[in-house]
């Protein structure tokens, strides 16, 4: 299987289980383009809510986090945690910064406030 740079997976027609490719570009298209609860939490959270987002910080720590990469987006999908590689331009709002979040941008391998702030009620 090849992969863009969404982390979207492509497959052969014929495929006897296509429905997981199908599922995992799911996952990668929420963890994508919904915000993010936190950019700074480290501790995997204990109870989260299906769907949760976070983006990976530096030093993550609990079963799954720990196994991630600093900067990868993670969601809690099916009762387990899956984490995708950011792109370069990937942009997300942080819902714990700032009043209404902030608008982060993935550039150079690193997450970092957008230039002129602000917050969202989404994805730039």
């Amino acid at each position: 299987m090849s992969e863009s740079f969404l982390d979207l997976e492509s497959w052969p027609e014929g495929i006897a289980a296509a429905r997981i490719p199908a599922n995992n570009n799911t996952r990668a298209m929420e963890a994508f383009i919904g915000p993010a609860i936190s950019a700074t939490t480290t501790a995997q959270p204990v109870s989260p809510a299906e769907r949760d987002i976070y983006i990976i910080p530096a030093s993550a720590t609990g079963t799954n986090w720990a196994t991630f990469t600093e900067g990868d987006v993670a969601i809690f999908f099916d009762a387990t945690w899956t984490a995708f590689s950011a792109f370069e331009g990937l942009r997300k709002t942080v819902l714990d910064e700032g009043a209404d979040g902030e608008n982060w941008q993935y550039l150079a391998g690193v997450w970092a406030v957008e230039a002129g702030g602000g917050g969202g009620s989404g994805d730039v």
